[in-house]
């Protein structure tokens, strides 16, 4: 990719925040900027498989009676630092 200007840079570290919402603000707010529709895109789309994925490891410790919990302490923990290093990387 060509060399982004500053406001690229921010506008496409913003899609990152709260995303897939801000992915999707950002990629409304510059629809043009090919820098930004990239990050937007890869923030939505991100954002909804970590969703689905968190989704899935909560329902799956709701599912086992007795250990279900403590799995989904493990799980969940173990899941959201995982979370923040792809953020972290994707940033």
């Amino acid at each position: 990719m060509a060399a982004a200007s500053n406001n690229s840079n921010l506008m496409a570290a913003l899609a990152y925040i709260l995303m897939p919402l801000t992915g999707v603000i950002m990629y409304l707010v510059k629809p043009n900027d090919k820098y930004v529709r990239y990050h937007s895109v890869q923030a939505i789309i991100l954002g909804i498989v970590l969703f689905v994925i968190g989704m899935l490891l909560g329902l799956m410790g709701a599912a086992i009676p007795v250990v279900g919990f403590i799995f989904a302490l493990l799980a969940g923990g173990i899941w959201f630092l995982i979370e923040v290093l792809i953020w972290l990387y994707c940033m």
